[in-house]
């Protein structure tokens, strides 16, 4: 289902949701993985426009999932997912040759099981992500234009104690991304965006020592960086995309390597 309302010149909202029943039923009577899922999303994205240059996009969504097994012999398999994104988008162009983009993203994802009291060991976990964007899309003539994009993400699970409602932390990492690439259009159908990209990502590992204190522990460093091309020919019958960039890598435990990839699409309207 999905609804559209607009509740004035300035705000409208769109509403999406559904709700699905999976049944898994197996013909073999040794085979105890008979069950029923049940998925519910729903969607809530509210845009208000502050000016002709301000606006804003809020964005909340949530998904669960209920796996049940039919089967004793599998019912300590039961368990919810559940699954919260709160994202709100600001656009600015006090300029029609500058516009501005920035974002951010917190999302949460916990599995917890049904009769988790009941085992000896704690299952359920808990994974938390924050993430912030940034761009910057220049016009600096009509066929050319830059744009730069930054990217910060940090993320983290762990085990999830759901009557406590608390976390026992196990691993957390930060990304960054930075992106600088050029726009150029030669023509009405071809577009050639040529930049560069850097990656990095460092994570912890976390355990409890013999002082009964959580002790932390880098468990990764990875950083890349490279070149970037992107080709595209759109007409009215046809699309062509080719993408690829030469990524360095550099890990503490390995050596440097130099990675090429390309990425090729095409779509035809007969």
């Amino acid at each position: 289902m999905q609804t559209w309302w607009q509740f004035s010149k300035n705000d409208s909202l769109i509403f999406t949701s559904y709700l699905q029943r999976f049944r898994y039923d197996t013909p073999d009577p040794t085979n105890f993985d008979d069950r029923d899922e049940l998925r519910f999303h729903t969607d809530i994205r509210e845009i208000h426009t502050f000016s002709p240059c301000l606006a804003l996009h809020l964005n909340v969504s949530l998904n669960l999932l209920h796996f049940v097994y039919i089967y004793g012999e599998k019912s300590a398999d039961n368990n919810w997912t559940r699954i919260l994104r709160l994202s709100p988008t600001l656009f600015w162009s006090p300029i029609p040759r500058w516009r501005f983009s920035h974002s951010t993203e917190v999302l949460i994802n916990t599995v917890d099981y049904d009769y988790e009291s009941m085992l000896p060991s704690i299952r359920s976990f808990l994974y938390r992500k924050f993430q912030l964007e940034d761009s910057v899309r220049v016009s600096l003539t009509p066929r050319v234009s830059l744009r730069l994009f930054y990217r910060l993400e940090l993320d983290e699970n762990g085990k999830f104690l759901w009557d406590r409602w608390t976390e026992q932390k196990l691993a957390d990492r930060v990304s960054r991304t930075v992106t600088v690439s050029m726009n150029y259009r030669p023509g009405k159908t071809i577009n050639i965006s040529p930049g560069y990209t850097f990656y990095s990502r460092r994570g912890y590992r976390y355990k409890v020592g013999l002082t009964n204190l959580q002790e932390k522990n880098i468990m990764l460093v990875f950083k890349s960086y490279g070149p970037i091309l992107r080709i595209g020919y759109t007409s009215e019958n046809l699309r062509f995309i080719l993408a690829g960039n030469t990524i360095i890598t550099n890990t503490p435990s390995t050596k440097k390597k130099i990675l090429t990839r390309f990425n090729l699409g095409l779509s035809w309207i007969l």
